[in-house]
């Protein structure tokens, strides 16, 4: 059993993690990573993150994908595309499983100041 923590593709994290005898990560924060879906060029990135962690004896054991509710309209077309991208990342660079959160059924109003939900 390798002990982990959840952390966004940062190298300086994976030192720290080496360092203080983490042996896994879950890159979390996917949606805002240079692999992100409006990312054209992301599989340097993922390459070499991946190679970090290998060098540092660390697994990428998951990737946070999305943690917003994909199933709200106003956010529906972004979490397919970060989910869709997420599935191309794990599968180019090896990690088997992918985190997210998978939605609930929006029934709400909308405050009249803001604009925030109401539920």
């Amino acid at each position: 059993m390798r002990i982990g923590f959840i952390t966004d593709a940062n190298v300086s994290r994976l030192d720290w993690a080496q360092q203080n005898g983490f042996g896994s990560i879950g890159w979390n924060r996917f949606e805002t990573s240079a692999a992100a879906p409006n990312e054209k060029d992301w599989k340097p990135f993922a390459e070499q993150f991946a190679a970090e962690a290998k060098a540092r004896t660390i697994r990428i054991s998951a990737i946070g994908a999305l943690y917003r509710n994909p199933l709200d309209p106003e956010q529906s077309e972004f979490a397919r595309s970060v989910f869709l991208r997420v599935i191309e990342v794990v599968a180019h660079i090896g990690v088997k499983t992918v985190s997210g959160f998978l939605g609930a059924v929006i029934e709400l109003d909308r405050h009249p100041k803001g604009n925030n939900p109401i539920y």
